[in-house]
């Protein structure tokens, strides 16, 4: 009857602490991204749901504004200045990793430009807002601009209405924020 060497157990004992401290990793920032996702600085909350798989994070870049352009393949991305007076405003959604899967990373962020009033946000009009998907998924990664998206601020409260057919499997639908 032949028995494991020594160099097998110390081999699999050091598999096993570097899964339980890659468990007990995602476990304590996986938390603690949903915390973030609630409220990030007390002055606003997100009250539309996130994916159930994943956290949300809403931010206001203060004096700030886009630039959109296309490059040569006729792909969109935009740019973040500054530029006084001017707000972006960005919903980011990401997807909980698979540690077993290296490509296993999904993200999808809804941004746009307005005033430090909201006031050009009235559900009509133009405004560029720009969906990005972020993924290892070929023909859809990218940045898309959405012609029949809406923002409008009422009542202290922002809500995005999103297409629901910009991508299949798309995350993120209809967004809404309270400011206090």
């Amino acid at each position: 009857m032949s028995y494991p060497s020594k160099l097998y157990f110390s081999k699999m004992i050091t598999t096993v602490r570097t899964l339980s401290f890659l468990v007990l990793f995602l476990t304590i920032f996986s938390c603690g991204a949903r915390r973030v996702a609630a409220s990030i600085t007390g002055k606003h909350t997100i009250e539309s749901e996130c994916p159930p798989d994943g956290a949300c994070v809403f931010e206001v870049l203060k004096d700030k504004s886009l630039v959109i352009s296309t490059d040569e393949t006729n792909r969109t991305y935009y740019t973040v200045i500054d530029t006084p007076g001017k707000l972006v405003v960005s919903y980011k959604y990401s997807k909980t990793q698979n540690p077993e899967f290296q490509d296993d990373f999904y993200g999808e962020e809804i941004v746009f430009e307005t005033d430090e009033r909201f006031s050009n946000l009235t559900g009509e009009g133009e405004h560029d807002i720009l969906f990005t998907v972020q993924c290892f998924c070929r023909g859809e990664a990218g940045t898309y601009r959405l012609v029949a998206a809406t923002a409008t601020f009422k009542n202290n409260r922002l809500y995005i209405k999103l297409p629901t057919n910009i991508m299949d499997n798309q995350r993120l639908r209809d967004i809404d924020v309270s400011f206090n």
